[in-house]
């Protein structure tokens, strides 16, 4: 860890900008979510202290993309060793207004790598300063603090939870519901994880009633269920979902392409076999779907004799 922690140190210093714009449709769209009856925002108008953070969303390719969600390591961010993220803090320093059409710059650049050490592990702090300037100057100034952490033992207690502060403030009481819930699954900006046992049967409930409301039909329900149990059979199996997707949404133009094909022959089914290329194209077709279920058996096969053995 030493070794790399040096190598990390040559991220000190490095750089990175962009440019992105305080539009009209961004504001509304941010009020309406945060539930304020705002009135409809107008160019000039000022824009609301710590709505600045909704600028700048972090835009990858999906193959840049790493394992915990975040755009790999390595570009701007240092390419630390541990695998799990978390935010640290936020010290920001407001120095003028952000104005509605204002186009606006930001400069980022890495302030300190830290190695430190907790309960929980060894502890990676990457420090990042990010100033954001408008058409009047400098407007925001902000200190983020990253933590990189080791993954936690597998028997090891959860960590205690840190009491609420008795002198806050301002305090606000949000309670969920089901379309809250899933709105913050959608919208990255507020980090709120969301339970499976909770966030299971909601989905369930919503897509029940969205598929009966189509035709009123319980036969479509059942279809539904039907398809969610063949899903999570596949899961289970470990066999890919994805061409089944692919399947359902390209079948009517399958089936409407082997009826004219059909038709063109006026040979019948054996019209598909009677030349080299279609021969070639079905056992194409049959080899997709017969080689991955062989080989899982041969594996599993494999597996089982190797137990024996041992």
């Amino acid at each position: 860890m030493t070794q790399d922690f040096e190598k990390l140190k040559e991220w000190i210093g490095r750089r990175e900008e962009a440019i992105d714009y305080v539009t009209v449709p961004l504001v509304h769209r941010l009020a309406a979510t945060l539930d304020r009856d705002d009135p409809f925002p107008r160019m000039g108008d000022p824009l609301p202290r710590g709505w600045h953070t909704v600028l700048f969303p972090r835009v990858v390719r999906h193959s840049e993309i790493g394992p915990d969600g975040h755009p790999k390591r390595g570009d701007f961010l240092p390419p630390v060793p541990l695998p799990r993220r978390m935010f640290g803090g936020k010290r920001e320093t407001f120095v003028s207004d952000l104005r509605v059409g204002d186009e606006v710059k930001r400069e980022s650049v890495i302030k300190d790598v830290t190695p430190k050490r907790g309960r929980s592990g060894q502890m990676i702090f990457v420090t990042v300063r990010t100033d954001l300037t408008g058409p009047r100057g400098l407007a925001i100034t902000e200190e983020q603090d990253i933590i990189y952490r080791d993954n936690p033992e597998p028997n090891a207690p959860p960590a205690a939870p840190h009491p609420v502060p008795g002198r806050a403030v301002w305090s606000r009481s949000v309670t969920a519901d089901p379309v809250k819930t899933i709105m913050q699954q959608a919208f990255p900006y507020v980090d709120i994880e969301t339970p499976v046992q909770l966030l299971a049967p909601m989905i369930f409930v919503l897509a029940t009633v969205g598929v009966y409301a189509v035709h009123n039909s319980m036969f479509e329900v059942g279809l539904m269920l039907g398809f969610g149990v063949l899903g999570y059979a596949m899961e289970r199996l470990d066999i890919p979902t994805a061409p089944a997707v692919l399947a359902v949404i390209l079948g009517p133009m399958a089936e409407e392409s082997l009826r004219r094909a059909l038709l063109l022959s006026e040979t019948g089914v054996m019209g598909l076999v009677k030349d080299p290329i279609s021969i070639g194209l079905v056992l194409l077709i049959v080899g997709t779907a017969t080689i991955p279920a062989m080989k899982r058996a041969l594996a599993r096969k494999s597996k089982n004799i190797e137990s024996s053995v041992a």
